[in-house]
């Protein structure tokens, strides 16, 4: 019998991407500082479930558990619900990644119906990975391989063969995925999530998925315009193909899809346009660092009313359209997520003039304040140096707000702490000042938010003392990120609240 062909595709076009997409693969994978940059302490939450507390103890002497107990420990985990298990899995992964090994990897993660591998575990190198994939089960309905870049093309038909009712399927920075496995992406008519982000995957290639995949409810395509080409031009000739070829099928493509990222693609502003025209159930866009100029070329009016999150990130826009575009979003009740990370100024504007202002960032309707009902959960302002003004910040910290991301912008301390104490934003959990001016108005509206868990000031001047006043009144906060804090002596920027109990 011959056997089958997962090899790693060694002289594959690897070599001809850019490096900026190799470092890019892992950008935003969380907001969240991790463990080895920050400062952490547990913090019990209340009474957890008895699942949660199970679980806990499992992880806490995994070690102990398998090597004493093998088989039964395998027969057991295996025996789990599925959710248990995946939720158990993605614990001891995230705890042990060092130490698991291919043989750990095989008998507890590689399961039905879910197989979620990151190449970023150690056991995954690419002289075991080959192998493991070989060995994959079937009948799948996810499956996400991510950061696999020597992954030849060819594997993922033979994937898809031995699972053809995949739903879920995350190829996420496989840089030689291409034709022969978007050939084979197409035929799975239950895919609804779809993630062929840093790949060479073509954009004719893209049409045949979108015609056939009528199922899609989120794509995520993250720099595939860079991958494959250049020219703007091709996108309009990959829509037209997708609407053609609909037609003639008497099929509706991406009449379900809710979520769709084109970050870093060069699209133009009609070529998005259209796309979102195809898109009534659309509710999340993410478009950050493309290279379009104006959202009102692009966003269709009855969008505005229906998007839920919106990530514009890095974008050069028109002041003018920008002021015009945001009004529109300040007057919608189900915005949740406004990712606006260093918009950056037109060359047309004035040197000394500022884009994040409160005359652009609040509504220009007085009556249109009270009745809109803005309330979004999360805002990324992060690395915008020109943001000015305090309305601005009074009318966007809301109670609602769980997220807030002003690293490396210029506010008011005073106008930050006078919105926290009108608005009262208890839920606030993850709070981002990097490289901020944190003075005493700061320190005083942080104390605040006795809800908060995670809070990032490195680059800053943060002193000891205010770092104890808000550790004394943030209960909850068991993430502080001290990276090259100045005041902060090194040797306990990463072990700070170790530090704060030995002087209490």
């Amino acid at each position: 019998m011959k056997r089958k062909s997962y090899n790693v595709d060694t002289q594959s076009k690897i070599s001809r991407v850019d490096d900026d997409i190799r470092a890019k693969l892992w950008v935003n994978a969380s907001e969240r500082p991790s463990g080895n940059l920050s400062a952490t302490r547990e913090v019990r939450r209340g009474v957890r479930a008895l699942s949660a507390e199970c679980m806990a103890v499992i992880v806490a002497h995994f070690k102990q558990l398998y090597e004493g107990s093998r088989e039964a420990f395998v027969a057991s985990f295996r025996l789990l619900p599925d959710a248990y298990r995946e939720r158990l899995a993605r614990l001891l992964l995230s705890e042990y990644a060092e130490i698991i090994s291919l043989t750990v990897i095989q008998e507890l993660f590689a399961m039905p119906p879910s197989v979620r591998l990151d190449h970023a575990i150690p056991a995954l190198n690419r002289k075991q990975y080959p192998k493991l994939l070989r060995e994959l089960p079937g009948a799948l309905t996810t499956l996400e391989l991510i950061g696999f870049t020597e992954l030849s093309d060819a594997s993922i038909p033979l994937l898809v063969k031995k699972s053809p009712g995949l739903r879920t399927l995350r190829l996420r920075g496989c840089l030689s995925i291409g034709e022969k496995a978007i050939e084979a992406i197409s035929t799975l008519t239950e895919l609804e999530h779809l993630d062929v982000s840093f790949t060479a995957v073509t954009l004719a290639g893209l049409a045949r998925v979108l015609t056939r995949c009528c199922a899609l409810k989120r794509l995520d395509i993250n720099g595939v315009g860079k991958v494959s080409s250049k020219n703007t031009a091709q996108w309009d000739q990959m829509l037209d193909s997708v609407v053609n070829s609909s037609v003639h099928a008497n099929l509706q493509p991406l009449s379900k899809l809710e979520h769709l990222n084109v970050a870093e693609c060069n699209i133009s502003d009609a070529a998005l346009g259209r796309w979102l025209a195809l898109t009534p159930s659309l509710n999340t866009l993410d478009c950050h660092e493309c290279e379009i100029t104006n959202p009102l070329l692009f966003i269709p009016p009855n969008l505005y009313k229906q998007l839920t999150k919106i990530d514009i990130s890095g974008m050069s826009l028109d002041l003018r359209n920008f002021a015009d575009f945001y009004q529109q979003l300040l007057i919608s009740a189900n915005i949740q997520g406004l990712w606006m990370s260093g918009v950056t100024r037109n060359i047309s504007a004035s040197d000394n003039e500022y884009l994040l202002t409160d005359e652009r960032m609040t509504p220009a309707d007085p009556a249109a304040t009270a009745a809109s009902g803005f309330a979004p959960s999360e805002i990324n302002w992060s690395n915008n140096p020109r943001l000015r003004g305090s309305a601005c910040l009074a009318y966007h910290i809301t109670s609602s707000l769980k997220y807030l991301n002003l690293s490396g912008s210029t506010f008011d301390g005073r106008a930050f702490n006078d919105a926290i104490i009108a608005n009262k934003p208890t839920r606030l959990e993850n709070l981002q000042l990097n490289d901020c001016t944190i003075d005493s108005d700061v320190v005083e509206g942080i104390t605040r938010l006795t809800g908060l868990r995670a809070l990032g000031v490195s680059k800053t001047t943060i002193d000891e003392e205010a770092l104890d006043r808000i550790i004394d009144s943030c209960p909850l906060l068991d993430s502080l990120n001290l990276t090259l804090s100045r005041s902060i002596p090194v040797r306990y920027r990463r072990t700070y609240f170790d530090y704060y109990n030995e002087r209490r």
